[in-house]
């Protein structure tokens, strides 16, 4: 019975995503755009008939609206997935790290991506400053920041990176859609760090660029510079 009423809940599926698609050249605009949105909304069930529908597509708007409707759901898909901090104002931050050990260097990698269904305005990191380790220095220009902490080793130290930005207030802001990220690297010198095991986080300064009640804290990463 469970079987059966899966096989008939996944075909009426199959049989609106159709009639969707159908309307999607009706001569109406209410109902093209009212299929458009609701195509949206049925995210991944829609996507491998919208697939099949854009390559037999003949008509420029419906094949306009196919690749509009199958951005916003791979943006979506993106958007609920997204592996970073708690969302603040919309935003969440998400840090990655890749070892260059030929190089003895740690790439930062910073991205902010708009988790809300609503687009969201981002101000955009531009340049940054390094401190030596032990040094911990801010700027009122600052829009964004990594802040190393060794857990581990012979000489614990606190290590935070600012960015330094061009000075308020010509900041550069952008206007993400729901599941689009900007994406800020830095490139630490582990030559500069004593050996032991280290954490990083990346903090976004939402509550000075954007008004938000809060800074966007990224996750933890962890890395470790041998003796």
């Amino acid at each position: 019975m469970r079987i059966f009423a899966l096989c008939l809940a996944l075909g009426q599926d199959a049989s609106r995503v159709a009639e969707l698609i159908s309307a999607l050249e009706d001569d109406s605009i209410e109902v093209r755009d009212a299929a458009e949105s609701d195509l949206v909304r049925l995210g991944e069930a829609a996507r491998a008939p919208l697939e099949r529908a854009r390559r037999e597509a003949s008509i420029v708007e419906v094949s306009a609206r196919i690749d509009d409707i199958l951005t916003r759901i791979e943006l979506d898909r993106r958007r609920r997935g997204f592996a970073g901090g708690a969302a603040v104002g919309g935003l969440s931050a998400g840090l990655r790290v890749r070892e260059d050990k030929l190089k003895s260097k740690l790439r930062l990698t910073l991205e902010v991506m708009n988790v809300e269904p609503a687009s969201r305005d981002l101000a955009l990191v531009d340049t940054w400053n390094s401190r030596l380790p032990g040094v911990s220095s801010t700027s009122s220009a600052a829009q964004a920041g990594f802040v190393v902490l060794q857990i581990s080793g012979e000489r614990p130290q606190r290590i935070q990176l600012r960015c330094a930005g061009a000075g308020d207030p010509m900041r550069i802001t952008v206007r993400l859609q729901p599941g689009e990220s900007r994406t800020f690297e830095r490139v630490l010198d582990l030559k500069e760090l004593a050996a032991g095991h280290y954490a990083v986080h990346a903090e976004y300064y939402a509550t000075k660029l954007l008004g938000s009640a809060e800074d966007v804290r990224s996750n933890t990463c962890h890395f470790r510079v041998a003796p």
